[in-house]
């Protein structure tokens, strides 16, 4: 059992450091706490966090890698096209084990198999078809995945995911804060429609 309940590692994370200077072109927007617990939560109960190696594509600031340490993880696998200083310094206020790696999760990359992928990419507003990017890399390194997407993209993330050889076990509807940190937003705080797949491997008996 993690030593923080559910409620504990909410407060917890959503103390962590956000983008202080989020870029446009990566679409740089951090998960919001009550969110990301609500996600890992289901995953921890599913056996799928405790003793388990976790990695996080697009990990930003680390709020996801950092609840799932403080769930229990065996091991972190941060993935980025940059660490963030905001992710450095999150990260160094736990005694969490974790390893970065630096690529660009727009191509197709290598990357070891671990028990778990967790994964807010990028919607694909600056760069059409990222996040459809991102989850093809994560079905190469692991069997069980948790991926948020715009919900107005439900039915195509549904047909690759299908066509790939992987089942959609469960979905989260969440409204997504995008607060005003960019330059083009026009309005201090607008919410988005955004679902979570939770999808698993189909294996051949």
């Amino acid at each position: 059992m993690p030593k923080m309940n559910k409620k504990q590692i909410e407060i917890e994370i959503s103390k962590l450091l956000d983008f202080s200077e989020p870029k446009f072109n990566l679409e740089q927007y951090t998960t919001p706490s009550s969110i990301a617990m609500e996600i890992l939560w289901d995953a921890y109960n599913d056996n799928l966090i405790e003793d388990k190696i976790i990695m996080d594509l697009g990990v930003g600031t680390g709020i996801l890698s950092i609840a799932c340490g403080l769930l229990g993880a065996k091991k972190l696998i941060c993935v980025d096209i940059e660490k963030q200083n905001e992710f450095e310094t999150n990260m160094s206020t736990y005694d969490l084990k974790y390893e970065f790696i630096q690529n660009d999760l727009s191509e197709n990359i290598e990357l070891p198999h671990v028990d778990l992928v967790i994964m807010n990419p990028p919607f694909g507003v600056k760069n059409k078809g990222i996040d459809i990017s991102f989850l093809k890399n994560s079905m190469n390194c692991s069997n069980n995945i948790y991926s948020f997407h715009k919900a107005s993209t439900k039915e195509y993330v549904q047909k690759f995911i299908e066509k790939n050889k992987f089942s959609i076990i469960k979905t989260f509807n969440f409204k997504f804060p995008l607060r005003n940190k960019m330059a083009h937003h026009t309005s201090k705080l607008k919410y988005i429609d955004v679902i979570c797949f939770k999808i698993k491997k189909r294996i051949k008996l």
